[in-house]
């Protein structure tokens, strides 16, 4: 299966945590983290909507530092 991209809105009412269940915030966050979403709505990323309101995002695996 291939990666499909959209944008993700976040608001205050996205819930943010990490596997374990503990809250985090939208700054805890870094580009390249690897992360679920639940969407807010049933959508279809597939067929065009490319931006979409998070209702959970649970971040799997935190990115590894460059350098």
């Amino acid at each position: 299966m291939s990666a499909i991209f959209c944008s993700v809105k976040v608001d205050d009412g996205t819930i943010i945590e990490d596997p374990e269940g503990k809250k985090m915030s939208f700054s805890d966050l870094s580009q390249g983290d690897t992360v679920t979403v639940t969407f807010a709505e049933g959508v279809n990323v597939r067929k065009g909507h490319t931006a979409v309101q998070a209702a959970k995002i649970i971040r799997l695996r935190k990115a590894e530092a460059a350098g």
